[in-house]
């Protein structure tokens, strides 16, 4: 259903992604490493693709970050962040970057002014949760907290 108010129409056009990861698990260590990372948003028209790819990409990279390393620390008692520099709140390097391809669904967007919507929002919400099912597909354990600490990871799998 489409509801029309002048030049703008309302109506069906969800943006989406999906997001599929293939990992490598090491059982003694209990280290994941992401090896691949396939991404398809349907966001409608791409006006810029060499940056909506990058914004992409970064958003898969952020996405490994919270599946695996960053783990905000509070104080319990005054509420302050315990891991507030690069030395205690880990994200991503460079070596744990996997191949990322990125693929734009852009059809099925003409009732949008300009025939296309943002991408930065809906490319983050996912990688996360794929690297999640990738683990699980690997082990067997489905993780239910993040990060997948090689601790956590160890114990489960015993």
């Amino acid at each position: 259903m489409r509801l029309t108010l002048g030049d703008l129409q309302v109506g069906q056009g969800f943006s989406a992604a999906v997001h599929v990861s293939e990992v490598e698990v090491d059982t003694l260590t209990g280290k994941t490493r992401v090896l691949t990372v396939h991404g398809g948003l349907a966001v409608g028209r791409v006006f810029a693709p060499v940056l909506a790819t990058s914004q992409c990409e970064g958003s898969v990279i952020q996405g490994i970050g919270l599946a695996l390393y960053e783990n905000q620390i509070l104080d319990p008692h005054t509420g302050l962040t315990l891991t507030s520099n690069l030395e205690d709140y880990w994200i991503p390097q460079l070596g744990d970057v996997p191949e990322i391809t990125i693929h734009f669904h852009e059809e099925g967007w003409d009732h949008v002014p300009g025939g296309g919507v943002g991408l930065g929002e809906v490319g983050t919400i996912s990688p996360a949760a794929s690297v999640g099912n990738a683990i699980f597909n690997a082990t067997g354990w489905r993780p239910t907290v993040a990060p997948v600490r090689p601790d956590r990871l160890l114990e489960l799998l015993q």
